[in-house]
């Protein structure tokens, strides 16, 4: 018996661990889908998905042009976006800070493509009972 132990442990805690990330896994807030809809719409460059998910047009410049400069930008630096993932909030006591994983392709000087991922953190504050985006960068 003590010969099963460590792997009788293991797969205990390798159950209640899958079990706990499938718990969580439909749990959306409101605010967490208002920040998907952000991230999915800089990776597809449309302003107007960006401006309904952040509820404000001040982050993106004011205008589809400056979005789109700056999605432009982001590509020139990091590569093309392709998909993400929510990896979670840091706790404050004021705002909400969610943190993405985005997936970019880039060319490298060898010419072969390399994907990698950047971390992303979108800041939201409540306003009038809505959240609104207040700070958006790529850490």
């Amino acid at each position: 018996m003590k010969k099963y132990m460590p792997l009788f442990i293991f797969i205990v805690v390798m159950c209640v661990s899958g079990c706990a990330s499938v718990e969580n896994a439909g749990d959306t807030s409101p605010v967490q889908q208002q920040g998907s809809q952000i991230v999915q719409a800089i990776i597809a460059e449309n302003y107007k998905d960006f401006i309904k998910g952040a509820n404000d047009s001040s982050v993106a410049g004011n205008d589809a042009e400056s979005f789109i400069e700056s999605c432009k930008q982001l590509e020139n630096t990091y590569g093309k976006p392709g998909s993400f993932r929510y990896l979670g909030e840091l706790q404050t006591p004021l705002l909400v800070n969610q943190l993405y994983a985005v997936k970019f392709k880039k060319q490298g000087t060898n010419g072969k493509y390399v994907d990698h991922e950047q971390l992303l953190q979108l800041i939201f504050g409540k306003e009038n009972g809505s959240y609104k985006l207040l700070g958006i960068r790529f850490i």
